[in-house]
Parts: structure tokens; sequence; C-alpha cells
């Protein structure tokens, strides 16, 4: 059957539900579509009630065009989260009438994040035909790897340093500081890894809530740039966050 055509006469934008686990955002996503097929459809998630993989939907308005993306809660499934967030533009954070959080405060498939992806064997979105995939599209590929760029646009470094803020106790983060050489899980974009911190001269530790500039080390080469974000993450908790300064290696 030919694939329908895809309609790029509204302009496009990515959003998702994000929040703790059994507060609606699966049951906003499909009120939002009127279908929950597309969603929630493998076995162990209906059977368990929960999301595990992120889903994505699209809808449209008078002005636009959405590509909505709903992502786990559950914290088994973390890492699935944090892929589907890096494809957003703007989030619904999505929390229940009564706040009752306990205890605790082969295609290659992603967004592209600029310029223009050219039909190689095929482009798609949302199973419909697509020219051409430019900035802030969720589109599919046919190819594997982390990163899709334009030859030598983008290299795999291990070494770069960074601004770094520690999460405090209150926010979900460590108790205590940590120290010269740190290794816990750095989450760039859509991969994990992991990475050895060193201190500036003259700093013996880091506490929870301080703002600091470090070192990294990555075990294995990731393609990073200077601006890029990410996540830090040990013993299945967000402890910190930051972005790229420089690259050194």
């Amino acid at each position: 059957m030919a694939k329908e055509k895809f309609d790029r006469s509204k302009p496009h934008v990515n959003i998702g539900t994000i929040g703790h686990i059994d507060h609606g955002k699966t049951t906003l996503t499909a009120n939002a579509v009127r279908s929950f097929d597309s969603i929630d459809n493998a076995p162990e998630e209906r059977e368990r009630g929960i999301t595990i993989a992120t889903a994505h939907v699209e809808y449209t308005t008078a002005n636009r065009h959405y590509a909505h993306v709903d992502c786990p809660g559950h914290a088994d499934y973390i890492k699935n989260m944090i892929t589907g967030a890096a494809q957003m533009d703007g989030a619904i954070l999505v929390i229940e009438d009564v706040f009752s959080i306990l205890g605790r405060g082969t295609v290659v498939t992603g967004r592209v994040d600029r310029g223009i992806v050219k039909v190689v064997t095929g482009v798609e979105m949302f199973r419909k035909l697509l020219d051409e995939g430019v900035a802030g599209d969720n589109i599919g590929v046919l190819l594997r790897g982390l990163v899709l760029a334009k030859p030598k646009s983008i290299t795999p470094h291990t070494k770069f340093k960074g601004e770094v803020y520690v999460l405090t106790k209150d926010e979900g983060g460590r108790h205590t500081p940590f120290f010269n050489g740190y290794r816990p899980q750095f989450y760039l974009r859509t991969t994990d890894v992991t990475g050895v911190a060193t201190l500036p001269d003259g700093v013996e530790m880091v506490m929870p809530g301080d703002n600091v500039t470090m070192e990294v080390e990555l075990i294995t080469p990731v393609a990073l740039e200077k601006g890029l974000r990410f996540a830090i993450r040990e013993g299945g908790r967000t402890v910190g966050s930051g972005a790229i300064t420089d690259i050194v290696e």
C-alpha cells in the first residue's frame, strides 16, 4: 500500500507529557488523540498498566501540527523518559488533582536537531513519507548509530569541560559530597556512558547544591559539541545536570 504524503502546510511542534507514575500522562495523551491503541500497545504495558517505552502520536489544531511524546514515569524506565524528553520543544507536566507523591520530592528514530535530512532510501514521520526532514521533526531513517550528521561536521570525543549543578538532597540528589575521581553515568542525547570527573585545582570536594566547572573523561567516545546539555545519574537517580563548555580531546 502506498504511503500517505506528509502535509507540511502547518508549523510543526514537538511536545510531550512528563510527570510522576500514575498521574495521568498516558490518559491525557490518549484523550488528545482519542485513541489508546497507539500508545501502550505492548502486552507487558497493558498487563502491568504502566508505560515502558516512549510512544509518539500526532494531532493537528487549526494552526499547528503536533508530534506528541508520551514518556514513562516509572523509575525503572527513566532512560526511556530521558530519551523522549530530549526530543521535545516543550512539555506538559501532568500532576494529579490530589498531589500524592510518596517518599520522594534497523531504524534510527529521533529529532532533527538542526539542518535538513534528505531522503536516503526513505524518511518518514508518523508513517507518512517526507521529501526531507527539517530541524524539529521527529523522523525515522534507515541507519544505525547515535548521531546522524553531515560527514566531519561532528566528531566523537572522550574528554570535555562542563558547567555542572549538583542537585541537593531535597531535590532528589546526593546526601553527601563527591571528590576527584567521581564516576557517575553521563546521559548525553539518547546515550549514557560512564565518565570520570576531575575537579578544578584548589577544589577538594563538591557539595550538593554547588555549581562547579569540572573536566570529564568518558570511557567510550561520544559525539560531543559545545553547548550540549547532559544529565548526571548514579544509583538510579539524577544527581546533577550541566552543559559542555569546551571539548578537550
